[in-house]
């Protein structure tokens, strides 16, 4: 009989058998456990971060290349050593020893290199976000939901507005902005500061005119003519205008108002507006110099020529604190805001946080930032290009001083002092203030008075920051960041940014 034998196999058809036959004779392959998945990603995003650091340093810009190595040694490597050496550190005898103040090299790159690292860090933080996003999210399917969190928050801190992240942390979204139940509560807080402002702009608070027989004994020597005007807390006696001092009243009290809201339900009384008895004004440099020539009560223990270098002096008068100043028209409503704020809301509180909350308020209700109480020596600032007294340009100022690493420290903002008040400083705490205002609107005004405290040295302000905020200083600042740098969803999403 013959044998039949069983059909030719095609090529794939064997290479099919073979596969089914291993597949039964070795063991499958273990796949990795949430361990080592998180241990691979964190080696990619140590040299995603070197890379960008090293980009940075041969660019001249080393302080926005040690904020990538901070970055590795607390989150990724406590020991990694080109980090520890990107950050001044030396191996002596088998130990790692700190750099000396001062030892670490200086930014000098031009706007080119700057605009070059801004845009390299761009990529490689969204670079970095996407992979903590996507190994979160695959430990979500695999059942390891604390890891999945842990994953996603860190992919936040990279690019703020990942959406992916934010949906798949069940984040909430208001007029398209994701973000936590907190981020969400700030952008609506900041938002109700604006409307409320914008209000107040729209409201005609109610005035008289004062008799000249009223006129505060200080201004009749004078030999001007004033005008007086007085509303329900205010008044304002300005030259050879009744107009003028009409408006300014109801700008102080527009200012008194949103004092009042700032500070909530449970605080009014630190409004003190009865720290001003009246408020004095005159246009020029001929009509100042008669004021403080006429009135010495004005200009105190100053000698005439030391007057001369402020914008505007509070005294003691007859029936009371009372504040003269000498400025344009243009400026009244800046200057007004400007002076309830600083009389009667900051007072003696803190000298560089208070100088942010003036400006704060001026910015809110005036779209300005004109009135200074804090400066550099004239000494200094005399030959120097003053930095404009543009909220614009100080936005912008401030974002590239973001971006380079080099904002001013709030830890050294809040040891300022007003005879040496930095640009920096200014910028820093316009912003900071406007963002603390919202962020935490039952504390705010705690910290300023904790912080009030002399002669404090970094280490009292770190820890009345976690006293009062019971959070971190770092944490603080880190959050402050996120909200003012260029491009910020949460900042324009608040209102601050375009």
């Amino acid at each position: 009989m013959t044998r039949i034998l069983p059909p030719f196999r095609s090529t794939s058809a064997l290479q099919t058998a073979l596969a089914l036959a291993m597949a039964v004779a070795l063991p499958a392959q273990t796949p990795p456990s949430p361990t080592q998945r998180i241990a691979t990603v964190e080696q990619q995003v140590l040299q995603a971060l070197i890379g960008f650091a090293r980009a940075a340093e041969s660019a001249k810009l080393p302080s926005r290349a040690r904020v990538a190595y901070e970055t590795i040694l607390e989150h990724y490597d406590l020991e990694n050593p080109t980090a520890r050496k990107g950050l001044g550190w030396k191996q002596v005898k088998g130990e790692w020893q700190a750099p000396a103040a001062g030892s670490l090299a200086a930014d000098a790159a031009g706007p080119d290199q700057r605009k070059k690292v801004a845009e390299a860090w761009l990529l490689t933080s969204r670079k970095v976000a996407k992979l903590h996003r996507e190994l979160g999210l695959a430990l979500r399917d695999a059942g390891e939901p604390a890891l999945s969190t842990m994953q996603l928050e860190r992919a936040l801190t990279f690019d703020p507005d990942d959406i992916a992240a934010h949906q798949a942390l069940g984040h909430e979204q208001f007029e398209g902005f994701y973000g936590t139940a907190e981020q969400l509560a700030f952008v609506q807080r900041m938002r109700s500061m604006l409307e409320k402002a914008k209000e107040l702009r729209a409201v005609e608070p109610e005035v008289k005119e004062v008799p000249d027989n009223k006129l505060p004994s200080t201004l009749q020597s004078v030999g001007l003519r004033f005008y007086g005007a007085r509303s329900e807390h205010f008044e304002h006696w300005v030259v050879d205008s009744l107009p003028d001092a009409m408006a300014c009243a109801q700008w102080a009290e527009r200012a008194a108002a949103l004092g009042t809201f700032l500070l909530g339900p449970d605080n009014p009384h630190l409004l003190r507006t009865s720290a001003l008895r009246w408020c004095g004004c005159v246009r020029d440099d001929a009509q100042r110099d008669l004021v403080l020539e006429k009135a010495p009560t004005v200009r105190g223990k100053l000698t005439l020529e030391d007057a001369k270098l402020f914008g505007g002096l509070l005294f003691d008068s007859a029936t009371g604190r009372a504040s003269m100043s000498w400025h344009e028209r243009e400026t009244d409503a800046d200057h007004s805001v400007a002076t309830v704020t600083k009389r009667c809301l900051v007072g003696g509180r803190n000298v560089g946080f208070g100088e942010g909350l003036v400006h704060a308020t001026t910015w809110m209700l005036c779209g300005t930032t004109l009135s200074y109480y804090c400066d550099l020596p004239k000494t200094q600032s005399g030959g120097a290009k003053l930095m404009p007294r543009d909220p614009k340009a100080w936005l912008t100022r401030l974002q590239d001083e973001i971006e380079a690493g080099t904002d001013y420290p709030l830890v050294q903002l809040a040891r300022e002092r007003a005879d040496n008040f930095h640009e920096s400083a200014r910028i820093k705490s316009w912003s900071f203030m406007l963002w603390l205002l919202a962020r935490h609107p039952d504390r705010w005004i705690k910290l300023l008075d904790k912080l009030s405290q002399p002669n404090m040295m970094p280490e009292d302000v770190t820890q009345i920051f976690a006293t009062v905020m019971e959070r971190d200083l770092g944490e603080i600042e880190d959050e402050w960041r996120a909200w003012a740098r260029r491009g910020s969803r949460i900042g324009k999403a608040s209102g601050f940014l375009e």
